[in-house]
């Protein structure tokens, strides 16, 4: 969520801060939740198609035992 879906960091003393939600973000945030058990596909991250590029750094790394 972005300042504009009503997010903010809030400072104290120091330089630490912690996430707070205006009343407005609050209602987006149920709002989220709401689509999210809906319909839990529609935000699940992205993960490319296996390609040929993938295949050619195969090996690449620590062998596996």
């Amino acid at each position: 969520m972005e300042i504009e879906d009503g997010v903010m960091w809030v400072y104290g003393v120091g330089e630490d801060g912690v996430q707070a939600f205006t009343d407005f973000g609050i209602e987006n945030l149920v709002e989220l939740i709401r689509m999210y058990k809906e319909n839990p596909t529609w935000l699940k991250r992205w993960q490319p198609e296996r390609s040929d590029q993938d295949a050619a750094y195969t090996g690449c790394g620590p062998k596996a035992s």
